[in-house]
């Protein structure tokens, strides 16, 4: 497997599948709870400061599990092309 293989799999499975649906899934939640939920406009400046923050730290912990993603990832290719050479 190439470097660009691992960074890619890192980026579309940690940051893009998990950390910035999980942000933006945050995101409402919080303005759900924090402010009034008749008045909550999602174009507000709340929502979206929320959001920006929320996508940053998310994405953090989205290249964590991405990273973890693909060593277990790895792991089990190795061990099936092991089952495979026997």
């Amino acid at each position: 497997m190439k470097s660009e293989d691992k960074q890619s799999f890192i980026i579309r499975h940690g940051i893009l599948q998990w950390g910035i649906p999980v942000a933006i899934v945050y995101s409402f939640i919080m303005s759900f709870t924090e402010k009034d939920l008749h008045k909550v406009a999602f174009i507000s400046d709340y929502f979206l400061d929320n959001l920006l923050i929320s996508c940053f730290g998310f994405s953090i912990g989205g290249y964590l599990f991405g990273y973890f993603m693909w060593r277990r990832y790895i792991k089990n290719f190795k061990s099936e092309e092991d089952n495979i050479q026997k």
